[in-house]
């Protein structure tokens, strides 16, 4: 898939002392977006056979 780009951002949990959660995420339009969405298209769910 070659080099993935995103950006991040950290959010402290305000009840919690030291734990944060970090959100990844890419430009939209971007090729990034493009190989994460092929990326996880591996991992959808089989379509149940009708």
């Amino acid at each position: 898939m070659g080099e993935v780009v995103l950006r991040y951002e950290t959010l402290a949990l305000p009840r919690d002392d030291g734990q944060v959660v970090t959100i990844y995420t890419p430009d939209r339009g971007s090729p990034s977006e493009e190989k994460l969405s092929i990326l996880a298209s591996w991992n959808a769910p089989a379509m149940p056979r009708a």
